[in-house]
């Protein structure tokens, strides 16, 4: 039983796209849509940027050289302040912040 309604599952997903698209309006027909993170987009205004307070809950669990991360840096590899908090790659990447906003967007129309 658990195998047919897999198959079932898996049917009605593969043909949501053909239904969405009978159900779009002509102005959305053929549209590309973007989702934007806008935190991890780009960092317009540094001047906004989070601070540690905003992310961690105690102040003992607050790395003691904790930064905003710079958008354009490697995701992989691991800054300076997750290193030393001894987390794994897996459980810092909770806590990166990259400050971006609003005016990163916005300077990046072209990009987009």
């Amino acid at each position: 039983m658990k195998t047919y309604k897999l198959i079932f599952a898996c049917f009605i997903c593969l043909n949501i796209p053909s239904f969405a698209q009978s159900n779009l309006p002509e102005w959305a027909k053929g549209i590309v849509w973007y989702q934007i993170f806008p935190e991890r987009f780009a960092n317009g205004d540094s001047s906004n940027d989070p601070d540690a307070s905003k992310i961690f809950i105690n102040d003992a669990d607050t790395p003691p050289n904790w930064k905003v991360n710079d958008w354009t840096g490697n995701w992989f590899e691991r800054e300076e302040w997750e290193k030393t908090a001894g987390k794994n790659f897996r459980s810092s990447i909770f806590n990166r912040r990259y400050g971006g906003d609003l005016l990163g967007i916005i300077n990046h129309l072209a990009y987009i």
